[in-house]
């Protein structure tokens, strides 16, 4: 098994290229605050901990919020990561809103009819009016364009 390093000082980043079976993995680690490297794995596993928030992962990895954030940009993993993250809280709290209408709670009743029944009718309408319900005054100025 043949291993190959690349340091970049200007980043802090270490690549590591393993061949295995006409098969070549990239492994890549950015150097933490405790001069320790974090790895794919550990980001992933910090980005699942903090609900997909970027600032609590870099607090569990002991490195900045934007070195996170430039880090996911550069890998296609852990975007998709981020969006299943989103994606998974998304039918959490859409099956908990569902719970709360099967249970005749008002609030989940009202907030899912005005969301989803907009077809049937179900919106909220604001009417605004002057006082006393009269018609709101409008008065409109007219400029005339100057020519040149």
């Amino acid at each position: 098994m043949a291993k190959k390093k690349v340091v970049k000082k200007k980043k802090k980043v270490i690549k590591k290229v393993t061949k295995k079976k006409k098969k070549v993995e990239i492994y890549e680690s950015l150097q933490n605050d405790n001069g320790g490297h974090t790895s794919v794995a550990q980001f992933v596993e910090a980005l699942r901990a903090g609900g997909g928030y970027l600032s609590q992962a870099a607090k569990t990895l002991g490195i900045t919020r934007q070195a996170v954030s430039q880090r996911v940009k550069r890998s296609a993993r852990l975007q998709e990561l981020l969006e299943d993250i989103k994606e998974t809280y998304l039918d959490l709290a859409e099956s908990k809103l569902i719970k709360g209408v099967d249970n005749g709670e008002a609030w989940a009743i009202k907030y899912y009819l005005n969301t989803q029944g907009k077809k049937r009718g179900y919106v909220e309408r604001h009417e605004l009016t002057g006082a006393e319900g009269k018609p709101i005054p409008l008065l409109v100025k007219v400029k005339r364009a100057e020519r040149i």
